[in-house]
């Protein structure tokens, strides 16, 4: 590490939304850093729809994205909330809200009077909230945006939203596959990049590479740690369809239960993102496919 502390740099392998996301937080926390972002345009991203959780709007705010700037450039939509169908055979299809507590209802360390009145008459909570009318995909008329902390997005029109931020708040990019890393005495000094003479050399480095592993791969004392015992879920598939035909865009994420897993449904402006999580002890690949096939009443051509 160089003695100046107002002079680090620090080097982010992979250019992902994890990677940009990790960037432009660094950026905001020390705008005195040299930060670099080494990517490559043949690695792309998995390119489905995505979906937010809370700590979305924690994060936009932090760095100044403004809620309308990324509707409008990651083609975003609103996420109220998550549709779990299919999911028990005893109970009903559960809505979990996620924009907030029944207006006017008092709330002190946890217990809600309206929730706890609701179950006591064995009410389904998410049918009688402030939020019921999400499922029949209406939002708020005032303020839209402001009730909103999650949302749905295009992986890569984000992508590129991302990227035009950090490059204006001079984050440094760099084209190019890593070919070796550079480990002495269990620290990681410096990466070749093809097509560059010599190494690029960075105070801290992160791995944002995904399941390839780029830098974490050359540490001896890091390993993998299987949770297959417990998730039995291990696989996956993505892909694109078509919006509603009817021009109409739930403000939900729809989680459905199938015969080996669970399927997502995650709404765009423009398409809509869809995967199968299932287990490959019960299922093969091409048997996923047929499954989603059959659910949606379509033919995929292709997926990742």
């Amino acid at each position: 590490m160089r003695d100046s502390i107002t002079n680090r740099r620090i080097g982010i392998v992979g250019g992902g939304n994890a990677g940009l996301i990790c960037a432009l937080i660094l950026q905001q926390a020390f705008p005195q850093y040299q930060i670099t972002v080494i990517k490559s345009d043949e690695i792309g991203t998995i390119g489905v729809g995505e979906g937010s959780t809370e700590h979305w709007r924690s994060f936009i705010n932090y760095v100044g994205i403004e809620p309308s700037e990324l509707i409008v450039a990651a083609l975003a939509t609103h996420k109220k909330g998550i549709f779990f169908e299919g999911w028990s055979d005893t109970c009903p299809d559960y809505f979990h809200a996620t924009a907030g507590l029944p207006e006017g209802a008092p709330f002190v360390m946890g217990f809600n009077v309206a929730y706890a009145k609701m179950l006591s008459e064995g009410l389904l909570l998410t049918d009688h909230t402030g939020q019921g009318g999400i499922r029949e995909n209406k939002v708020p008329a005032i303020n839209p945006h402001q009730s909103v902390n999650q949302f749905h997005f295009d992986t890569n029109e984000l992508n590129d939203l991302l990227t035009t931020k950090a490059r204006s708040r001079g984050v440094v990019f760099v084209e190019g596959i890593v070919l070796d890393v550079n480990v002495t005495d269990g620290w990681i000094k410096s990466v070749r990049v093809m097509g560059e003479e010599k190494n690029r050399v960075a105070d801290f480095w992160i791995d944002a590479s995904g399941f390839n592993r780029v830098l974490m791969s050359h540490l001896s004392d890091t390993k993998w740690n299987s949770f297959s015992e417990y998730l039995l879920t291990d696989s996956a598939i993505a892909f694109r369809t078509e919006s509603d035909p009817n021009g109409e865009i739930r403000p939900y994420t729809r989680a459905r239960a199938l015969e080996n897993g669970w399927a997502w449904e995650i709404p765009t402006q423009t398409a809509r993102g869809n995967g199968y999580v299932y287990s490959s002890q019960f299922c093969s690949e091409r048997q996923a496919v047929k499954e989603m096939e059959n659910l949606l009443g379509l033919e995929i051509p292709s997926y990742r």
